[in-house]
């Protein structure tokens, strides 16, 4: 049964490829696998009557089986990884934070944007955690107020096939409400969405054949700013609460990510000689049961992140252990002159840091 889901799914994406195909010579189709406001939930959750769905490793197992037949596939994260603030009592939202990364790893992401749940447990804690991933994080409207350089990086180019795509990420001026170190933040300044953009998109429109705007906005913001601004091909949105939103959308296609990732985007986007862009097809594909989890990332997740925790707080701690045997080993070898001039020299960095 599981199976079937994958020779299913591989069917749909040859038919789709076809379609596709019969296009006017010289179209090339980029397709778009896309995640987003998971908060926190990177293994599978139980709904619709106890049935497991959503979590990393269904979704690798998805994007593998459209790997194979894709030769122009971009995998992005539209942020919100991270456990809310509210979740924190329940949870190790540092351990959770850290797997998710590793597993966004290892699945070959090629960029992620940054919400308010990133900036949750301090900045100081983002930058370490994210220093070992291979993907960027991109911020488009937030810098440093001394240097005005972004936090991550301001847009990133990549090369899909012989489709240049540039990514660009934006998050709403309150996004820092909720930071629990909010001294890590103080020399950050978030940018005006719509003002960052209209700086920015002059200068990406030069090196991309296709812009992606990734926002933690909300659909309604998202809608307005697209419909405001030229020089955006797409739009992938964290979710609002449409119900009370009139706008109307003037061509730009703004696609809202699945809530805590039950289901997993993917669209495709046409691109003629004349830098023409057309949204070819659009699907939200349902992780459930169904889906196989893919292994190699169980390995990094578990498959139960209250079990995975207390695994890795067990793992954690013996490293510390270790490390604390370690130091007292490399201490027990000096003299007390070489103590003391080290204490000497640790005291003066700390008042030089001051």
């Amino acid at each position: 049964m599981k199976k079937s889901f994958v020779l299913v799914f591989l069917s749909v994406i040859c038919l789709i490829s076809l379609s596709l195909s019969s296009f006017a010579d010289g179209n090339k189709t980029v397709t778009i696998v896309y995640t987003g406001d998971l908060l926190g939930n990177i293994t599978s959750i139980r709904c619709c009557g106890g049935r497991l769905s959503g979590g990393l490793a269904r979704s690798a197992s998805v994007i593998k089986s459209i790997r194979s037949n894709e030769d122009r596939l971009l995998l992005l994260d539209n942020g919100g990884l991270f456990p809310p603030i509210e979740s924190f009592g329940r949870s190790s939202p540092e351990i959770v934070a850290d797997l998710g990364l590793k597993a966004m790893n290892r699945m070959g992401y090629a960029a992620m944007n940054l919400g308010g749940n990133e900036f949750s447990l301090g900045a100081d804690f983002l930058k370490k955690v994210t220093a070992d991933i291979d993907f960027p994080v991109v911020t488009s409207n937030l810098v440093y107020k001394d240097s005005r350089l972004p936090f991550g990086e301001k847009y990133v180019i990549k090369n899909v096939g012989d489709v240049r795509v540039a990514i660009i990420g934006i998050m709403p001026s309150d996004s820092f409400k909720n930071v629990l170190e909010p001294q890590s933040v103080e020399n950050m300044e978030i940018i005006p969405p719509k003002d960052a953009l209209k700086d920015l998109l002059p200068e990406v429109a030069k090196k991309a054949d296709l812009v992606i705007l990734l926002s933690q906005c909300g659909f309604e913001i998202t809608t307005l700013l697209v419909n405001s601004i030229d020089g955006i091909d797409l739009a992938i949105s964290s979710l609002g609460k449409k119900s009370g939103f009139t706008g109307e959308n003037t061509g730009t296609p703004v696609l809202e990510v699945d809530y805590r990732g039950k289901y997993l985007g993917v669209l495709k986007l046409n691109v003629d000689n004349s830098g023409h862009v057309v949204l070819a097809e659009n699907e939200m594909i349902k992780l459930d049961e169904s889906v196989e989890p893919d292994e190699e990332i169980v390995k990094i997740t578990g498959d139960d992140i209250r079990k995975k925790i207390g695994e890795e707080r067990k793992i954690r701690r013996e490293q510390q252990r270790q490390e604390i045997e370690r130091e007292i080993k490399e201490l027990q070898k000096l003299s007390p002159q070489e103590y003391l001039e080290m204490q000497f020299k640790k005291s003066s960095e700390v008042g030089g840091r001051k």
